[in-house]
């Protein structure tokens, strides 16, 4: 509320096992802190998250503020596991995509806390991306198309149900795939296609699944 202030203070905080509710916010944490009465700051912060390392720079939160607002001006990260920043959010255990984010660069984030609402543009390399029939720990899942690697640009976001990749190019080998994709609670997968992708096929180690290389939607789940 308004009359509630935060303690001023500076110094170093580490720690592990942050958690807010079911997301998990942090494996390890490793960062300079500024507090004044409303507004948590950090110039350099590293977290172990989704089981890869992210290093963030100039993070602010306002934990005070209606909905918990927050920015960060730039994150490195790497060795993401797709289906670890699923767990770790709090949306699936058992999401049907394989996938590590080898090394990705995000601009600026913005967003809120409460309702979870975070937005930003991704661009990197990724390796493994694989969708299956189900759950990715499922001895008996089924493999529906598999890219071995690939580099990603995309607007990404984050809901309380749902992960977004808005605007995505995806480019592997002489192809690339744009796309609108939601990755949802209950392994949920909506795929739009965009008109301009090309040479899918050619690329694609596996596509039994039934995505329209020419245009349209798929959904799994």
């Amino acid at each position: 509320g308004p009359g509630l202030v935060l303690p001023r203070l500076t110094g170093r905080v580490r720690g592990a096992g942050l958690g807010l509710g079911r997301y998990l916010i942090a494996q390890t944490l490793d960062t300079d802190l500024s507090v004044d009465e409303r507004t948590v700051r950090s110039r350099s912060l590293k977290v172990g998250f989704a089981d890869g390392q992210f290093e963030f720079q100039n993070a602010e939160i306002r934990p005070l503020d209606d909905h918990v607002p927050l920015t960060v001006g730039a994150v490195d990260a790497r060795d993401v596991s797709f289906p670890s920043l699923m767990r770790d959010l709090g949306i699936t255990n058992d999401t049907i995509i394989g996938w590590n984010l080898r090394t990705l660069h995000i601009a600026r984030t913005e967003g809120t806390i409460d309702p979870l609402k975070i937005d930003c543009e991704i661009s990197g390399g990724t390796t493994g991306f694989l969708v299956y029939d189900r759950s990715y720990r499922d001895p008996s899942h089924r493999r529906m198309v598999g890219v071995k690697e690939a580099r990603l640009t995309t607007r990404f976001g984050v809901r309380p149900n749902a992960v977004l990749f808005e605007g995505s190019r995806v480019d592997f080998g002489a192809s690339h795939l744009e796309a609108d994709v939601s990755v949802g609670f209950d392994d949920d997968l909506d795929i739009v296609i965009g008109q301009r992708s090309t040479q899918l096929l050619e690329t694609v180690d596996d596509l039994s699944g039934g995505v329209d290389a020419h245009g349209g939607a798929h959904r799994v789940g």
